[in-house]
């Protein structure tokens, strides 16, 4: 693939297309193979590219497509992110829309636009939010569950899917074929077409079948 890259000492770039930002390091934004980041990096412009790997912090200025995303760290996309399969332990911080097949979160999310995923799995470990979150199966857990550290929350406006199960959100509306609201959850109204099971430990203004 072309490389397009202005890589400073700590970040290097072969003619297949990959690249890799050790230490500190800004290239420019382009389409890659595989892209590796170790430490701080930036990409001053869209990035496309088959696998991201990011130990670290990465700020990308514009939009991230990938088709395999593995963060362990805190990463932030000016514009929208679009990944296959999207594996992420840390802060991610999309300004646009934040869609994948599968998206796996075990950390902390801001997310400005939609959040969505065939399936989607969250485990809060730090405050989420998003104006909305879709997908078919989606599943929100709270990630100190078994420790005693106060836990976070996930706040949407909307959370809709076919198989839904929340805890510790805050929303004005769920919907779903199933839905099951766990405990510590304030949530408007919910809305299902063929189960739907509330926590005596969550709070819901009406529970309406479609």
């Amino acid at each position: 693939m072309m490389q397009h890259s202005s890589v400073p000492p700590g970040g290097t770039a072969d003619a297949a297309g990959d690249i890799r930002i050790t230490g500190s390091g800004t290239a420019a934004g382009g389409h890659y193979r595989r892209v590796r980041v170790v430490g701080e990096g930036t990409f001053d412009g869209p990035v496309r590219c088959e696998e991201l790997r990011v130990t670290g912090a990465l700020r990308v200025r514009g939009s991230l497509t990938a088709d395999r995303l593995h963060i362990n760290g805190d990463v932030t996309v000016q514009d929208s992110l679009q990944a296959h399969y999207a594996f992420i332990r840390g802060l991610i911080t999309v300004h646009g829309n934040l869609e994948a097949e599968r998206l796996d979160v075990r950390g902390a999310a801001s997310v400005e636009g939609l959040m969505s995923a065939d399936q989607l799995s969250l485990r809060l470990h730090g405050p989420a939010r998003a104006r909305e979150i879709g997908g078919s199966r989606i599943d929100v857990r709270d990630g100190w569950r078994w420790s005693r550290r106060p836990g976070a929350t996930l706040t949407a406006d909307v959370i809709e899917g076919d198989d839904v199960s929340v805890e510790k959100v805050r929303a004005r509306l769920v919907r779903g074929t199933t839905v099951r609201i766990g405990p510590d959850s304030r949530i408007d109204r919910v809305e299902y077409d063929a189960h739907a099971d509330v926590s005596a430990q969550a709070q819901v203004g009406e529970v309406v079948k479609r």
